[in-house]
């Protein structure tokens, strides 16, 4: 599908009823969604969520994709305004306290989003929840 830099920590979600992936690709965080059920065909153009994010992990938050992920040192969030992920809001920071947000998890916690994530500056696992 894409070569170079591409492909870097890629997660993978079932985003109203397709297949769609978040990743990293030449400096930039991004996202695309299968153009059928099975994820055998995958037509249009990723989009550009925001430049430098990293460690990203896919999720479906109240019926519409959304992302942690790293940049800069801090750990953020984005969420698309609708279902299939063609528009998205503006990244909220979650957690800005020193070198923190790699490796981030996104999951449905109780009806909320939750992110686990590491905290380079205290060698400390994380987690925060949005309630």
């Amino acid at each position: 599908m894409y070569t170079g830099s591409s492909g870097q920590h890629a997660d993978l979600a079932l985003v109203n009823g397709r297949p769609a992936i978040s990743f990293y690709q030449t400096g930039n965080l991004m996202y695309k969604r299968a153009s059928d059920f099975w994820g055998d065909f995958w037509f249009d153009a990723p989009t550009a969520i925001t430049s430098g994010g990293q460690y990203a992990s896919l999720a479906v938050v109240n019926g519409n994709p959304a992302i942690s992920y790293y940049q800069s040192g801090d750990l953020k969030y984005v969420r698309s305004s609708d279902s299939n992920g063609v528009f998205w809001a503006a990244a909220i920071p979650l957690d800005t306290n020193g070198v923190v947000g790699s490796y981030t998890s996104l999951a449905i916690v109780n009806g909320a989003p939750a992110v686990s994530y590491y905290d380079y500056s205290n060698s400390a696992l994380k987690c925060i929840s949005r309630h």
